[in-house]
């Protein structure tokens, strides 16, 4: 949306002045209060099933993600801003620009639930505070997952609890979308791979 025009701001902020002025002490009613805007948050009650029209991003101007909030899988679609199939295209040739690539997706696979129906379902975005939330219960378990992009330390960062102890289990799988190789190294999870304009 776009803001008012000039006048419109100017004459709202008039009015305000005014409004307050007149109810100031010995001028008649109190002043009117100004609400604090309303937060803003997307809300659904079921996992994302397509990328672009139902799982919602995050990001911080360099790693982007779309995360789809499932139960017995959870996906988190992720993206870097040097990853692109054009060459450095120092001229601005749009023959030689390229596409911005996917990089690849972060699964968590969540053994607790067993094939077990989740209850109490909830997923959402808080547009205010960047976070995304997942929660639901599984076997008498309460999971709740967050996730956001931080930019000061430049990582998408996922937490993930339970209401009893021991219950969050499972595997974690690192899927790149270009045919390159997965790497595990302690609790380190790589990526290796080239794309066809050489970038590694």
């Amino acid at each position: 949306c776009r803001p008012p025009p000039g006048d419109a701001v100017a004459s709202s902020r008039e009015d305000v002045a005014l409004a307050q002025d007149a109810a100031a002490p010995g001028r008649g009613e109190a002043a009117p209060t100004l609400d604090a805007p309303a937060s803003h948050v997307l809300r659904y009650d079921l996992p994302a099933r397509q990328w672009a029209a139902e799982a919602l991003p995050l990001g911080n101007g360099r790693l982007g993600c779309m995360v789809f909030g499932g139960v017995e899988r959870e996906r988190i679609q992720f993206n870097e801003d040097s990853l692109w199939t054009g060459d450095a295209n120092p001229s601005g040739v749009y023959e030689t620009m390229g596409a911005y690539q996917n990089f690849g997706a972060l699964i968590f696979d969540l053994e607790e639930t067993d094939g077990a129906a989740a209850t109490a379902y909830s997923r959402s975005l808080s547009l205010d505070e960047a976070l995304h939330r997942v929660s639901f219960k599984a076997r008498d378990v309460t999971h709740t997952r967050t996730v956001f992009v931080s930019h000061p330390h430049q990582v998408i960062a996922v937490r993930w609890t339970a209401d009893r102890a021991g219950a969050v289990s499972g595997r974690v799988r690192l899927a790149g979308a270009h045919g390159e190789t997965t790497t595990v190294d302690g609790d380190t999870l790589a990526l290796a791979g080239k794309l066809s304009n050489g970038l590694e």
